[in-house]
């Protein structure tokens, strides 16, 4: 996004950028993701971050939360 762009202009929007949430059930499945799916390949290439979880507000349907200590 390029700021002071018109609100309707192309420069605001980051046309070639994903973001996807995923979640395994441990760092190896991770690992074999990125390293043997076609799409896992591709996002190796970028950037990630890895999120231990802390706490939980609300819930997304499809994802398991550890239970709390």
């Amino acid at each position: 996004m390029t700021l002071g762009s018109p609100i309707l202009s192309p420069s605001r929007f980051l046309i070639t950028e994903v973001a996807f949430f995923a979640q395994w059930k441990n760092e190896e499945s991770l690992e074999n993701y990125l390293k043997n799916d076609k799409f896992g390949r591709v996002l190796a290439k970028g950037w990630h971050v890895r999120l231990a979880f802390m706490r939980e507000w609300g819930s997304i349907t499809g994802y398991k939360t550890p239970k709390q200590k």
